[in-house]
């Protein structure tokens, strides 16, 4: 989906990172910048140029037109902190409250199923409400480092799962799958399907040192764009 985005796009993003930023900070971490999930919607929303409908708590959180060929595409946000090359994290991608009942008295792979079918569902629901195709589906994510604000796009794709095999079997806590391209973990206490996000394909990047000399970055910044 990268290639369809202006850069100018991106770059309003970029100034609407830093602009938010400075009041992120969490003093009970000094090593990594703190987004709260509608701030980061708000941001990628409005940078994008994207319609927000995540109020409406379905697959996508906005829907974003590629206005030269009148394409659009469904798109989830998320913002973690990059756990190290090969760790990825879990992040929330669908809640099953509703079904919970349902999926009590199963286990295992049939509790991985189930799971799954409800997510694609969910997906599926989406892509004819909005018009989207299935291959036109992404992920847009801030990773947040130490050092580093990446903007980062990863495929949404639905779960395979006739190809599910199971990670950890299922406890008190939930369970563990993988489809051979992805792994999950369903949270009973909370009736959520996570999905680990390992691979994202980086398309922009913002540098932060400390937050001592942060404040300062962000002034460059606006010098530079008021020069543009």
């Amino acid at each position: 989906m990268v290639e369809h985005i202006p850069p100018k796009k991106i770059s309003i993003i970029k100034r609407l990172l830093l602009d938010h930023a400075p009041h992120c900070y969490k003093k009970t971490d000094y090593s990594v910048l703190k987004f709260d999930y509608k701030i980061i919607e708000d941001i990628l929303s409005v940078g994008l140029g994207a319609k927000n409908i995540a109020l409406e708590d379905g697959a996508f959180d906005a829907i974003y037109t590629e206005s030269m060929n009148n394409v659009h595409y469904g798109l989830g946000f998320k913002t973690f902190v990059h756990s190290g090359y090969g760790c990825g994290c879990s992040e929330k991608i669908s809640e099953h409250d509703s079904a919970k009942t349902h999926m009590s008295g199963l286990c295992n792979l049939d509790l991985a199923r189930a799971v799954s079918q409800i997510r694609n569902e969910r997906l599926n629901e989406a892509c004819i409400k909005y018009t989207v195709e299935k291959d036109n589906c992404y992920y847009i994510s801030i990773v947040r480092t130490e050092e580093y604000l990446y903007l980062a796009e990863e495929r949404m794709e639905e779960i395979d799962i006739d190809n599910i095999k199971i990670t950890r079997k299922t406890s008190r806590k939930g369970i563990s799958f993988s489809d051979g391209k992805s792994d999950y973990n369903y949270n009973y206490a909370k009736s959520t399907l996570l999905k680990n996000f390992r691979s994202p394909v980086v398309f922009g990047e913002i540098y932060v040192d400390n937050v001592c000399q942060f404040t300062q970055v962000l002034e460059n910044k606006i010098k530079e764009w008021q020069t543009i």
